[in-house]
């Protein structure tokens, strides 16, 4: 009975794809065990279906809602390397379901550890109801065409340890309080869209093991919160093109609270609204292989050491 269930939902999820350029979905019929369908990986003892891959392959629709009643699905067969060990790929955002309940289909997945369809053409908005998903650690969504606002309950997700929704159509202000809301926070993506307000002072205080802070490209506003916090893994931290900075001397100043970012690849200030001079204590920060400061209204003198970097600058 549950490898029917299986079976049915997942014709119903090929039947609501509206694009399959590649083909991808013309195995998925009656003549072959759908185990052995491409994407589809079945666990062993039940043979039910544990893993759903459709990541990079421009599939583009809706889901159906009876995706909700593969509930062996853990997402633990179809892994790549990323800077995670494992970064595993699953499917994306349901639709309404035809029951009364509207959050039935995600309390089936609530054990669900990674979630991505980055790469696609996934449309509309990401469902309140993903809140419920409280095991994530994998959130991956870039690369898409969903609009509206990250729900608040995703960012109450203790377990997140990467959250990436790059390149869409989102917007809203981030919560005040996200670094202590996501205390096992590794990399943080949203670059590209259309998030406003100011980059939270508690960003600072999110776990040590953030490595990526990537904010490119949205229409953040005011100074960069100089708390030092505890970010010696940060190894990126991209504010490239917002509105950050407000042609002050005092614009830079949360530089020199970077100086504790021992293991601090890349920084990118670009395209903002920075003024004010290069704090000397820049050279400190001798892991830098990257800096890039164009089209802000920085001022003075390059600082005089800045030869023992050995750095990229623009």
């Amino acid at each position: 009975m549950g490898n029917e269930t299986d079976l049915i939902s997942l014709l119903e999820f090929k039947s609501k794809m509206a694009a399959d350029p590649y083909g991808i979905l013309s195995s998925w019929n009656d003549s072959v065990n759908f185990c052995k369908w491409h994407g589809i990986t079945c666990s062993s003892k039940h043979h039910r279906v544990a893993s759903l891959k459709v990541q990079g392959m421009s599939l583009s629709g809706t889901i159906s809602p009876y995706t909700g009643n593969l509930t062996f699905l853990s997402g633990e067969n179809s892994c790549r390397a990323r800077l995670f060990k494992e970064a595993c790929y699953t499917f994306p955002q349901f639709k309404q379901p035809h029951w009364k309940d509207p959050t039935f289909c995600w309390k089936n997945l609530s054990s669900l550890q990674r979630f991505s369809v980055a790469s696609n053409h996934m449309e509309g908005n990401i469902p309140n109801e993903m809140g419920r998903i409280t095991s994530l650690t994998l959130l991956a969504m870039g690369d898409n065409n969903l609009v509206g606002s990250i729900p608040s309950t995703l960012y109450n997700i203790s377990s997140i340890a990467m959250l990436s929704v790059t390149q869409n159509q989102l917007q809203g202000k981030l919560p005040a309080n996200i670094g202590l809301t996501l205390p096992n926070l590794q990399i943080f993506e949203i670059g590209m869209n259309q998030f406003h307000g100011s980059v939270p002072v508690s960003w600072t205080n999110a776990s040590v093991q953030l490595e990526i802070f990537d904010v490119y490209a949205n229409s953040f506003t005011g100074q960069v919160p100089i708390d030092r916090g505890n970010l010696n893994g940060l190894q990126l931290l991209n504010l490239g093109n917002n509105f950050l900075g407000n042609n002050s001397s005092q614009d830079l100043a949360f530089i020199t609270s970077l100086s504790n970012c021992t293991n601090l690849r890349g920084l990118s200030l670009s395209d903002n609204n920075f003024g004010g001079v290069l704090p000397s204590t820049i050279v400190n920060m001798s892991t830098l292989m990257s800096i890039t400061l164009g089209r802000n209204q920085i001022s003075g003198r390059i600082p005089a050491y800045i030869g023992i970097l050995s750095i990229c600058m623009d």
